[in-house]
């Protein structure tokens, strides 16, 4: 709702609703013992159970994915043979609180909505390194964004500096951009309940690098302290969870080539 779409809309790509019960079907006077409540935001119960995501997620895909919801495309910009990168850059919606361009101070960002983009080029560099020592995939880089009248991309130059075949979505359909995250193989994240929820409804081994802000992290995602991927000191569970999406990668590829193999005829 927050950036400009329909409730119609949302609940037709989200498709939420399924299986639960509506409000419309609910006596006017309900049996005793039986309370309903309104609840106006529930980011305070998630920030304290951030583990519950996981236990959500194979609900909230099975509706997703569900023949009822509005069926989702393939994302063009990925490809079938390659470990498919996405980064969240959160601009448009909040440029005005970050200066010309979203540009901030290095030290504060841990408190505002604008990561510094020399901060992300910096986690991205790590990452693709990682990617590369583990798997001789391609890796395909691909960053989403939305830009201001002040700043059309070039402040994106630092990620190019670091991976210069990045691809840059700007201004995309905010549904589509959602998918596009969602579906990434891994996702770096901005400070933003937009790419939060994206991870929620990834795959379970899409590798998820968050960076700690104000909304706690579901517990295996892989952490950014001070920079650094993985900051927290344990190096098996790193490993563990690019061994995870990697295999989700060599699946796919497996299945493709599977799929591509034309028997003879007899």
């Amino acid at each position: 709702m927050g950036h400009n779409k329909n409730a119609s809309e949302c609940e037709a790509w989200f498709n939420v609703g399924e299986g639960e019960v509506p409000l419309s079907s609910l006596p006017a006077t309900l049996p005793d013992g039986v309370e309903l409540q309104h609840v106006n935001g529930c980011h305070g119960f998630a920030d304290g159970h951030p583990y519950m995501w996981s236990l959500m997620k194979d609900s909230l895909r099975r509706k997703y994915f569900s023949p009822a919801a509005t069926q989702k495309p393939a994302v063009p910009q990925y490809r079938a043979d390659a470990v498919n990168v996405a980064v969240h850059v959160r601009r448009g919606d909040v440029v005005k609180d970050c200066g010309l361009g979203g540009r901030i101070d290095e030290n504060t960002h841990e408190r505002s909505r604008c990561m510094p983009v020399e901060y992300v080029a910096k986690v991205i560099e790590q990452v693709v390194a990682k990617l590369r020592n583990m798997t001789s995939r391609p890796v395909n880089l691909q960053v989403f964004t939305e830009v201001s009248r002040h700043d059309k991309g070039d402040e994106l130059d630092s990620i190019k500096a670091v991976y210069p075949t990045v691809g840059l979505n700007l201004d995309g359909s905010v549904l589509m951009t959602f998918h596009a995250l969602m579906s990434a193989d891994v996702l770096i994240m901005a400070h933003s309940s937009f790419s939060l929820m994206a991870a929620v409804y990834g795959a379970p081994e899409q590798l998820v690098i968050y960076d700690q802000f104000w909304h706690s992290g579901v517990p295996e995602w892989l952490r950014v302290k001070d920079g650094k991927v993985g900051g927290d000191g344990w190096q098996w569970k790193e490993d563990y969870l690019y061994q995870r999406a990697i295999g989700m990668v060599e699946r796919r590829i497996g299945f493709a080539e599977e799929k591509a193999v034309t028997l003879p005829i007899s």
